[in-house]
């Protein structure tokens, strides 16, 4: 018996609403709210669940056994950043098939649109006053350069 009242052939008879899909801002708000293993879980695709929890797994036996979590908050991390592109299943898609395009072209010795390395963002060579504080993107580095 249900905790309402109802009994078992009342709540067959009742029409099964299904669930809504939550969309990818929702399912990135939730991410950003919990990063625990449960949520990474629930916010991830159905074909992504076995990967998860053999690599979630293997990182749990391996902090067990070197007495050392950076494997397992490691794993969490790469997961969290994978469910967050896989929230919108469109967009990964036009993500992935843009990346495979870069590949391809890389692989052919085609021009792929990026930043020679060792150029700032406009092409041009870096100035002394940003070596150093730059990424090979050209955006800041979230860090301070140490004073050699």
């Amino acid at each position: 018996m249900a905790l309402t009242g109802e009994t078992d052939s009342t709540m067959a008879t009742r029409p099964h609403k299904p669930r809504r899909r939550p969309t990818p801002e929702e399912i990135r708000a939730s991410l950003r709210a919990d990063r625990s293993p449960r949520a990474l879980r629930a916010a991830l695709p159905v074909e992504d669940l076995d990967a998860f929890d053999g690599q979630h797994r293997e990182a749990l036996h391996k902090a067990v056994a070197d007495l050392d979590l950076a494997p397992l908050h490691k794993c969490v991390e790469t997961w969290w950043w994978h469910a967050v592109l896989r929230a919108d299943p469109a967009q990964y898609a036009q993500m992935i098939e843009r990346a495979e395009d870069i590949q391809r072209r890389s692989d052919l010795g085609e021009p792929t649109g990026g930043v020679p390395l060792g150029r700032g963002v406009r092409g041009e060579a870096p100035n002394q006053s940003t070596t150093g504080m730059l990424g090979v993107c050209g955006r800041p580095r979230l860090c301070r350069p140490t004073a050699s």
